[in-house]
């Protein structure tokens, strides 16, 4: 009678074979999984419908994601790649869709359900990353072009721009050296297009005085803090 006449409220196999076969099997809270099982447990190939409205289509191992999969959030942000022991692990995609992060694409490497190793962020607005990640942040050595034209090669250490790196301006200036929280820190010169080099120390995006200069046309500090602060419009 069970069988033919499924009880409302309790975890049960409703249709299928669900333990060594192709079977549909409902939990209390309301999620689901209709697909293939092998020993009682959800093994190769099935759907795991999630009460919330999440939902994961692909390969199973034991009862965990394993191996090739897709998961589409309930929001509509859709993840598509590799799984190992019911994680993200191994080379995939994730596409944002709602939120401030909508329109954003990251292609790369995974660990332990986190962005790890090489990969790829493009973002909504154009701009472009290439590079290294650690626990889902930008870490290591990466490039980031941006729409606008400017350009940034060098070390990144937990989503920001820190340690030796070259930044580049659309309009032909250039910083190269020190960086710390995002902001130029250390030793540093600062190329203009006009040919003046500006050699020196900055603190936390500030530069300090005493640098020394290479043109005949002497530039204040107050005239270069000015040109640096339109240039990352301060």
């Amino acid at each position: 009678i069970l069988a033919c006449f499924p009880i409302i409220g309790i975890s049960q196999c409703i249709t299928g074979d669900c333990f060594n076969g192709y079977g549909t099997y409902t939990w209390e809270n309301g999620d689901k999984y209709v697909g293939e099982h092998k020993d009682g447990n959800s093994n190769g190939y099935g759907t795991y419908t999630y009460s919330n409205g999440d939902k994961y289509v692909g390969s199973w191992k034991d009862d965990k994601k394993h191996g090739q999969g897709s998961y589409i959030y309930a929001n509509g942000d859709k993840y598509v790649g590799e799984y190992q022991n019911g994680k993200i692990y191994g080379l995939g995609a994730y596409t944002w869709v709602n939120g401030d992060d909508a329109g954003t694409l990251y292609l790369g490497e995974y660990k332990d359900g986190k962005r790890n190793g090489q990969g790829t962020m493009t973002y909504p607005n154009g701009d472009l990353y290439v590079g290294g990640y650690k626990d889902d942040n930008k870490s290591g050595q990466g490039t980031l072009i941006y729409v606008n034209g400017d350009k940034y090669v060098g070390a990144y250490k937990d989503g920001n721009k820190h340690g030796q790196g070259t930044y580049t301006w659309a309009n032909g200036d250039s910083y190269v050296g020190g960086w710390m929280d995002g902001l130029q820190h250390g030793q540093g010169t600062y190329n203009y297009y006009d040919g003046t080099i500006q050699e020196g120390e900055w603190k936390y995006g500030d530069y300090q005085e005493g640098g020394k200069k290479s043109s005949d046309s002497q530039i204040s500090k107050e005239d270069y803090i000015q040109k640096y602060n339109n240039r990352f419009g301060k």
